[in-house]
């Protein structure tokens, strides 16, 4: 038995790795209703025969529905394409001329992801997500796009990067909450030096807030300090009397270190600090996954910014 719509949980509510990679489609149709099984000719008058009839074509109709929509929850793209197709062939409306510009937009998409499917054998790594789902999603200003490949965030469901610019904004967020976590703490002093990885390489600008809206913290990656030449930023703040640690965090439940440092300033009134900022994963998200999306005839919204391991480390003093 087919499993009900309804218990298909949308997409942020789904396993990482089962909605990590996604391209958003335009909605299909609004499925038909579940008829149910009808039997035997009606013994009424000429109209009870023709709505029975009706009705049986209805029930083929959904039939050929349901067909549809188990290959998509099962990611069986090819056998999609091929169901969807009989499915507008035999059943759309009599007073149309051919199917409409929307059902061949996402009978082309399919045809992608069988396409995807056949080349590369990764067909379950990619979930096609309606447009009123995605509606559901952040992504960034512009987005979503047709036929770009979108990453979701390792640690906040509902956040989605496209492929190029994935690792480069997983590592900011990760180093901004850093950054929070350290004033939240009470910083006066912040200090970050790199250690191993992206330094010049990432070019692009990362600012944190500081609180005060006059005020803001801003790393320039690359520019070298005369008296250490591994020192990316530096910060003096009037610091935080009353030490706490934000509510939103998403990266500290899975830094231990990120936790001692935080219990020794507001437990044992920890003075000087040194913490790490490491991103050493790439989730998936590399050259072989780029040249495959580019193969399927994806785009990945970019040039894409290769994953590096990368060490910052951020020393200081908190106030008293």
């Amino acid at each position: 038995m087919r499993t009900d719509e309804r218990d298909i949980p949308p997409v942020i509510a789904r396993g990482y790795a089962e909605r990590q990679l996604v391209v958003v489609v335009p909605e299909p149709m609004v499925k038909p209703r579940a008829s149910e099984e009808l039997r035997g000719e009606p013994q009424g008058g000429f109209g009870d025969r023709v709505r029975h009839r009706f009705e049986i074509h209805k029930a083929a109709q959904n039939k050929q529905w349901d067909l549809v929509t188990d290959a998509l929850e099962k990611r069986d793209w090819s056998k999609a394409a091929i169901s969807w197709f009989k499915y507008y062939t035999n059943f759309r409306s009599p007073h149309s001329h051919g199917v409409d510009e929307v059902t061949t937009t996402s009978l082309n998409a399919l045809v992608k992801f069988a396409e995807w499917s056949k080349s590369n054998k990764i067909d379950k790594l990619i979930l096609p997500v309606g447009k009123t789902e995605a509606k559901a999603i952040a992504f960034p200003p512009g987005h979503p796009r047709t036929d770009v490949l979108y990453v979701g965030h390792p640690a906040i469901p509902n956040v989605y990067y496209p492929m190029a610019d994935f690792h480069r904004a997983t590592f900011e967020h990760k180093f901004c909450e850093a950054i929070e976590l350290l004033m939240s703490l009470g910083a006066t002093q912040i200090r970050v030096q790199h250690v191993t990885g992206w330094s010049s390489e990432l070019k692009s600008k990362i600012s944190a807030p500081i609180g005060s809206p006059t005020e803001e913290i801003t790393l320039d990656v690359g520019r070298s300090s005369n008296n250490r030449r591994n020192l990316l930023y530096e910060a003096s703040l009037s610091g935080n009397k009353n030490p706490t640690i934000p509510g939103h965090l998403v990266w500290y439940p899975h830094e231990p270190t990120w936790q001692t440092l935080a219990r020794g300033r507001i437990d044992f009134g920890l003075r000087d600090f040194s913490l790490k900022v490491t991103y050493e994963d790439d989730y998936g998200v590399n050259v072989k996954l780029k040249g495959a999306v580019a193969k399927a005839g994806f785009e990945i919204g970019g040039e894409f910014e290769q994953h590096q391991s990368t060490v910052w480390n951020l020393e200081g003093k908190f106030g008293t």
